[in-house]
């Protein structure tokens, strides 16, 4: 092989960042960079397999064998097993670009384009067929970024998915919230998101805790009963970046009711999708004030929540009884 057909430093950085390459596809494989995933997305490829190994295992390999070729200096060798991979990424991106992004697997992608930009800008003069891959690359890839800002703009749904037809923002130490949460679990669990917002000093050890519960595998109804318990042990469930990651989610959500223009929890919304028996208008409502506005068809799906028909939802230091 020959060994100046790259410069050196092209070469070694090349190296650096296939190795990079390897290392976050053998953590990702084992959960480890799930923490970075803040797109529905990253569940939806996490279980992709082909011939029964799992997309993150074939990307360990695949970066793995790059970094050999070009630690042993078979440059030509792997400057075409690059452009192989990242003509084989760019069909996984034409998917992402039209269905979900998944952050976890766009940081593969990243990694990949860099590879081939180093390993093409060490050549003696840019090969076309390179400078045609990336700019494929970078079409593709921009909708999925795009998409990525935009879904980690929006609320953190910590039940549910975004477009589910009743979306529910609530406190643990709301009590209003505590019982319109346990009704909905009861009689729209499967209809539901929920977003829960941080009111007081100790609701983020709470929804902390409620998360972690959720993650192990624990029924939404128990972990949040579990969660809400006197006796419960909110001491801190995960590190510094599993906090940190928790504040600006809680802070998405916390944005999302200001652009609203809401005041008070809980915030029962109906988005109009009709799905068993939910539809009707678009509507930001307390939980009882519209009930007969949200059920157009007259089903009386939202029966469940009558007798809240006078309450408006809670406000900080709200004098209704409901809300002690």
């Amino acid at each position: 092989m020959a060994r100046n057909f790259l410069s050196s430093e092209s070469r070694w950085l090349g190296f650096l960042l296939a190795a990079a390459g390897t290392v976050f596809c053998i953590v990702a494989g084992q959960g480890g960079a799930d923490a970075l995933c803040v797109t529905d997305g990253c569940e939806l490829f996490k279980g992709f397999e082909l011939l029964g190994v799992s997309l993150w295992w074939w990307g360990a390999a695949n970066f793995g064998l790059l970094a050999l070729t070009l630690l042993f200096g078979w440059t030509p060798l792997a400057y075409g097993l690059a452009c192989l991979l990242l003509t084989g990424d760019l069909a996984f991106l034409g998917i992402m670009s039209v269905s979900v992004s998944c952050v976890n697997c766009l940081i593969v992608a990243a990694l990949m384009a860099c590879i081939v930009l180093v390993l093409a800008s060490g050549r003696s003069r840019f090969p076309g067929g390179a400078r045609f891959l990336l700019l494929v690359w970078l079409f593709l890839f921009s909708p999925s970024l795009f998409a990525v800002a935009q879904e980690a703009a929006g609320p953190w749904a910590i039940h549910g998915t975004a477009d589910a037809p009743l979306k529910v923002f609530f406190s643990p130490s709301c009590p209003a919230c505590k019982e319109t949460v346990f009704e909905i679990l009861e009689n729209r669990s499967d209809q539901a998101a929920l977003f829960p917002v941080a009111e007081g000093a100790g609701d983020y050890d709470r929804i902390q805790a409620l998360y972690c519960d959720l993650q192990d595998g624990q029924d939404m109804r128990r972990a949040f009963k579990a969660c809400l318990a006197e006796d419960a042990d909110h001491a801190e469930h995960d590190g510094l970046w599993d906090r940190l990651l928790l504040h600006i989610r809680l802070f998405r959500n916390r944005v999302a009711l200001t652009r609203m223009g809401a005041s008070k929890i809980p915030l029962l919304i109906v988005n109009g999708r009709p799905s068993g028996g939910l539809g009707g208008g678009a509507a930001a409502v307390s939980p009882g004030g519209s009930a007969s506005k949200r059920s157009s068809n007259g089903s009386g799906d939202l029966d469940f929540l009558k007798g809240k028909e006078t309450f408006k939802g809670c406000s900080e230091n709200d004098p209704n009884p409901a809300c002690e």
